[in-house]
This record gives structure tokens, sequence and C-alpha cells, in this order.
């Protein structure tokens, strides 16, 4: 079935990605702490849509900075959003214009984020059910401060007060 199809070939995506940078590790070439170069035979690896899914919608949002100081960089959110957006597009065949942020460097506060998933997101969902939507999330989680409820952290976010008002719930 597709959906298995899909769950293979993202494991296989994975899998090279994760020997990729081992190699890239052991070879010593790049410090750890140093952006590793997207590779672009990872891709060429996997096999090509043989044809498109323009019912298929994603969103994909990447959060690598935070407004607050208190809160660390994720070092590769940036690098892994244009890998997850480019496997979307080349080996399951998603529109490229149906992968939301249609910016994919736009600087992701907690309106923008709300507004992604709660009013641009439905606009492309097909009534009939028949849309695949895929949802990918890179940045910090934390729970709420008040009930432990977990949380999506975008760049607005003050890591002190962790809540409905300025994060994203992941249920």
């Amino acid at each position: 079935s597709d959906a298995q199809r899909i769950e293979v070939d993202y494991v296989k995506f994975t899998n090279l990605m994760e020997q990729k940078t081992n190699q890239i590790s052991q070879n010593k070439q790049l410090e750890l702490k140093k952006e590793i170069p997207f590779d672009d035979e990872l891709l060429k690896s996997l096999p090509l849509a043989k044809k498109s899914n323009n019912k298929a919608v994603a969103v994909i949002i990447a959060v690598s900075e935070y407004a607050s100081a208190d809160i660390p960089k994720v070092e590769y959110a940036k690098q892994d959003a244009v890998a997850i957006r480019r496997y979307l597009v080349d080996v399951l065949g998603y529109d490229p214009e149906n992968i939301l942020p249609r910016d994919e460097n736009q600087l992701m506060t907690v309106g923008q984020m709300k507004t992604l998933i709660k009013r641009e997101l439905p606009a492309y969902i097909r009534p009939d059910g028949s849309s695949d939507i895929f949802v990918y999330y890179t940045g910090h989680g934390a729970p709420s401060t008040e009930s432990q409820e977990p949380f999506f952290v975008p760049y607005d976010c003050n890591p002190n007060f962790v809540n409905a008002d300025n994060a994203y719930r992941m249920s």
C-alpha cells in the first residue's frame, strides 16, 4: 500500500542521512559543531516519484533560532526541513506549491504557526477527504509551565511561561 511504501522510503531516507553523518564524523572532514552539507546523493539513491501526488499537502516547520537567548539553537533544523521538502517533492511526488509555508525561511512566530496550521492548511485540504497530509516540525518542544502539556516552541516563545498563548499544542 502507499502508506507502507511511504514508511519504507522514509526509513531508507533516515538511514541514509545517518550513514552520511557517520561517514563525515568518521572521516573527520568536519567538526560536528559545524553544519553538515546536504548531499544530493542521498536523494538520488531513493526511487523517484513515478507520478505526481497533487492531492498531497505538507506543512514543514523549522525553528532553528529563538528570540530568547535562554533557548539554545537547533543546529540542523533548517537543513532537515530542506531535506524533507526535497524528499516529498522528488520521492513522493508532492507539488511544491502544496508545501507550506511557501517561504522555507519564514520566521515562525506563534501567530504565524497558528495561522499556518489553523487557517492556511485547511484551505489546501480537499473537502472530499482525499488529501494526503504530512506535517513535519523540527525545533524545540517543551511542557507547559502550568499543566505539563507538550508544546512546539515557536521563535517568539517565552521559555519561562510556555502555554497556549505563546506556543503551539502538540495535541
